[in-house]
């Protein structure tokens, strides 16, 4: 994309007239179209976002702009806002995180053509919530004789009952 300003001779004088010629981008290509999110992980509660942005291209990596070409996006999990389109070639929405673990593929088209690429983001648990956490004894009977012995377990759920792992949680138990 640019332009040129072509020029001429006549018997090695240079003449006063002069032609401009723009290099425009070409149609937006969905092989070379982009598509990312920031951040790439957020909490899965509902209510935490990521958002999503198309850059359109075309074949040759050039920036697809004001072309009013028609952008969708889908997930395979949350939810998506409407698309902007933002004039300048990029289109974005606001992906909304699901309340359970695990991961979104954010996919798009471009004039309802499906594109190559996607964008993920991960769904993680929040904190450790004290009200959703529980605690197991296995078996909850022994004999009361100083060498039976009692598994108890507890396990970190988030508030959405997510279990939260690898936390840094300091678990303290009393009898």
């Amino acid at each position: 994309v640019g332009s040129a300003t072509v020029s001429f001779t006549i018997d090695d004088a240079d003449a006063d007239a002069t032609a401009a010629v723009a290099f425009v981008a070409g149609a937006a290509d969905t092989g070379t179209s982009t598509i990312t999110a920031s951040p790439t992980s957020i909490t899965a509660d509902g209510s935490s976002t990521s958002t999503v942005t198309v850059s359109l291209l075309d074949a040759n990596g050039n920036v697809v702009a004001d072309a009013g070409d028609v952008v969708g996006l889908s997930t395979t999990a949350g939810t998506l806002s409407a698309v902007t389109d933002n004039g300048d070639g990029t289109y974005t929405a606001t992906l909304t995180s699901a309340t359970t673990v695990g991961s979104a593929i954010v996919s798009f088209t471009i004039d309802d053509a499906d594109a190559d690429a996607t964008a993920t983001v991960a769904f993680v648990a929040g904190a450790a919530d004290t009200g959703t956490s529980t605690i197991v004894a296995s078996p909850t009977s022994i004999t009361a004789d100083g060498s039976s012995t009692s598994t108890v377990t507890v396990t970190l759920l988030d508030a959405n009952g997510n279990v939260v792992a690898d936390a840094g949680d300091v678990v303290g138990l009393s009898t």
